[in-house]
């Protein structure tokens, strides 16, 4: 199917220059669609640039970062480094204490923490690291985790209408992968603490019926309503990141260990994945229905940038991994050609639409498609170069350069003028993207303290207490201030395996979206 599609698109062109064989092209294409989706941003160092809820910006940063690591294009780093900077004593400081923070926050902007870690961001923190920061979230995680009685754990849904009894993938997924990337990066103790806290979410997740190791299935929200019982899966409806942010992280894990058993999950979510995520070679979003998945469908589920982020996951895999990369990287080339066919709308004619599917632009422009279209560009920018041998080259971020001799997919041309008419007429299709930037990744505005208290007595109390003091003897991680501390009496994680909870439904639940808030 992926030789008659590539062959069916000979000499065809989209309304951006692409050519999937001339990485360029494919710079420039992230470029455009950054662009588009960032003209209307505030940058002014000091509130969201793209929205009141902090989550979507640690997210965004993410994209950005990845970026930059793929083109070297540095214009945005300056507003990223000064907006995480000015997380330094709320989300990033490691401190317990009463800041209104939503848990969704907390695991976002760790995760564009420990990705400016890895690609060694400039900016760093002044005595500290990047590194040190995501640390330091995944710390205060650990002891919020650590509160639960509800499912015996888990960081739970802290807006949803059944206050602490559900446990979303968002939250739980981010953490387990936040805390291996972490032990990835790690050397030493500190390795094995956060490879311990990754084995102790992922367990939580397969007890709880988030994570279902019989079809490797990820499920979208587990709950109890029982303390100290275990969860299962109330709403099975498949989204693409979730299943990128497990799988990405036992790809880490297996970095990290080199353990089988990481390399059996991993396997076992890449098939998964691939099958689930993937028709025709081309990526798309399951959602709630998978009977059908044509214009209308992808219409509404494009709704949130959660495949662009699943490509930027996968792009990862092909790197950690590299026998898996033959298996992933001819995905994303189709992919990233049919995004390119989709970005031809409004008056620019660079903006995107949703069905990507379609080798015409199906009038669908919203700020979720354009972000999703940007990180397809980006991620084949950074997944590995293959060979029919099997051989793999991996990324080097800001050096690589394309390969004229993989031609899995033909040229796509059109003239620069529309590239250069792309920067100067953004704000045109920017006022159509800008439009959904309510969009359906809005929450409820609740502010809640964080650490959150169960429905239930907790074991101690947080009054006057900092962290290390409520940790009551357990490990603290290095935190940047080139330390590392054993306290006495530490009590570590069971990293061994628990036994699967079958997953079911329970009734009383709707079937609506959960990330749609008007």
């Amino acid at each position: 199917m992926r030789v008659w599609r590539t062959l069916l698109l000979a000499g065809c062109v989209s309304a951006i220059e692409f050519n999937i064989t001339k990485t360029d092209t494919i710079k420039t294409a992230a470029t455009t669609e950054l662009t588009n989706l960032l003209t209307d941003a505030n940058f002014n160092g000091t509130i969201n640039p793209i929205y009141s809820t902090g989550y979507p910006e640690g997210m965004l940063y993410t994209s950005l970062i990845s970026y930059w690591n793929a083109t070297g294009n540095t214009t945005y780093n300056d507003k990223i480094i000064e907006r995480m900077h000015n997380q330094s004593e709320g989300i990033y400081s490691g401190v317990w204490v009463e800041i209104e923070v939503l848990t969704s926050d907390f695991v976002s902007w760790g995760l564009a923490a420990i990705a400016a870690a890895e690609v060694d961001f400039p900016g760093s923190p002044t005595n500290s690291s990047w590194l040190a920061w995501a640390k330091k979230v995944a710390y205060t995680l650990d002891l919020m985790i650590d509160q639960g009685s509800v499912c015996n754990g888990g960081l739970y849904d802290d807006e949803s209408d059944e206050h602490g009894t559900q446990f979303d993938w968002f939250d739980n997924g981010a953490y387990f992968q936040l805390a291996a990337r972490i032990a990835a990066a790690s050397s030493g103790s500190d390795q094995g603490t956060y490879a311990e806290y990754a084995a102790s979410a992922w367990s939580w997740s397969e007890k709880n019926g988030m994570v279902n190791t019989t079809d490797w299935s990820v499920s979208e929200l587990v709950s109890n309503r029982t303390a100290n019982a275990s969860c299962v899966a109330v709403d099975t409806s498949r989204w693409s990141w979730a299943y990128g942010l497990y799988l990405s992280g036992a790809a880490h894990m297996y970095h990290a260990t080199k353990s089988d058993v990481w390399m059996t999950r991993t396997e076992g979510l890449l098939n998964s994945t691939l099958d689930t995520f993937f028709i025709n070679n081309i990526m798309v979003e399951v959602g709630f229905d998978s009977s059908s998945l044509g214009t209308a469908e992808q219409s509404t589920l494009s709704a949130y940038p959660f495949k662009g982020f699943l490509a930027l996951c996968l792009a990862s895999v092909a790197n950690l991994m590299p026998d898996l990369a033959d298996r992933i990287v001819p995905l994303l080339q189709d992919t990233a050609v049919a995004v390119a066919e989709q970005c031809d709308g409004t008056s620019n004619h660079t903006v995107c639409g949703s069905d990507w599917g379609s080798s015409t632009y199906n009038n669908d422009s919203s700020f979720e498609n354009t972000w999703n279209a940007a990180n397809i560009f980006t991620s084949k920018l950074l997944a590995p170069e293959t060979s029919k041998s099997g051989n793999t080259t991996s990324s080097s971020g800001n050096s690589k350069s394309g390969d004229a001799s993989k031609k899995t997919k033909s040229e796509k041309g059109i003239s620069k003028a529309v590239i250069a008419g792309a920067v100067v007429a953004a704000a045109a299709g920017v006022a159509l993207i800008l439009a959904g930037i309510l969009f359906a990744l809005k929450r409820n505005q609740r502010r809640i303290p964080v650490p959150t208290r169960e429905p239930y007595e907790p074991y101690y109390s947080a009054q006057g207490r900092g962290p290390v003091e409520m940790a009551q003897g357990r490990y603290v991680p290095e935190m940047g201030n080139g330390m590392t501390t054993e306290l006495p009496g530490q009590v570590r994680y069971d990293p061994h395996e628990m036994e699967s909870v079958a997953v079911s439904e329970v009734g009383g639940y709707g079937r609506g979206s959960r990330y749609e808030m008007g």
